[in-house]
């Protein structure tokens, strides 16, 4: 392996700092199905009492801002939401790590209070806010609406998220070009469209001189207004 990579398995509860998602990358997209799938598979993982329940890598890079998340957004994401679902309810659970878009405002205050007024204000929000409903309507139906089972449900589940569900934590040298890795990494995907990749080349061909971020922010609104 590179030296100047950093390559282990680290447990959700072990996870602090500041993710950002880049402006050469698609939002939040995951659907109802995918959610409803990542939440069977870990709920049944917590039921036969699995030290490990790992989820796909997240490939980082240490930035400014803490941690440009280059892969893996998704199911990170999707995490996160369930993680800040169970606090809104009131339970304690200790939540390390927040997670920002560099090209849309105020994610990391809406990840942290869903509501159904503030959803339709970008792409994004819309997607968070389905699947915040989509994890309490799945509690709802597999615990009959029951307030108490629902609360049990949800301490078991707590221990186990912050223990046994796991990232594969993938962390590149800073000399690594981001975009380029990004479309390495997703080259071949099924879940990527061809306009996604197209954004992410559009973007690296931009001079890299002083302005050059200020120009991809800009070009990558200009694309999510578009979307």
């Amino acid at each position: 392996m590179d030296d100047n990579v950093l390559l282990e398995i680290r447990p959700i509860g072990e996870i602090e700092g500041h993710f950002y998602v880049p402006n050469y990358q698609r939002g939040y997209r995951w659907t109802s199905s995918q959610v409803v799938a990542l939440l069977n598979d870990i709920w049944d993982s917590s039921e036969r009492k699995e030290d490990t329940y790992c989820l796909q890598p997240i490939v980082i890079m240490g930035c400014l801002r803490g941690y440009e998340l280059i892969d893996g957004q998704q199911r990170f994401t999707t995490i996160l939401i369930l993680l800040n679902y169970i606090k809104r309810r009131g339970l304690p659970i200790d939540i390390k790590f927040e997670l920002d878009y560099a090209t849309r405002s105020k994610t990391k205050e809406f990840l942290e209070n869903v509501n159904e007024k503030e959803a339709q204000g970008n792409i994004d929000f819309y997607h968070i806010y389905e699947a915040d409903r989509t994890i309490d309507d799945w509690l709802n139906k597999k615990f009959d609406g029951d307030f108490n089972k629902i609360t049990y449900s949800l301490f078991t589940l707590i221990n186990f998220l912050l223990k046994s569900v796991k990232v594969i934590w993938y962390e590149v040298d800073n000399n690594e070009d981001p975009i380029a890795l990004f479309t390495r990494l997703n080259i071949g995907k099924i879940g990527l469209t061809n306009a996604e990749l197209i954004r992410a080349l559009l973007l690296r061909r931009i001079p890299n001189d002083p302005d050059r971020d200020k120009k991809q922010n800009e070009m990558s609104t200009q694309w999510d207004k578009k979307e």
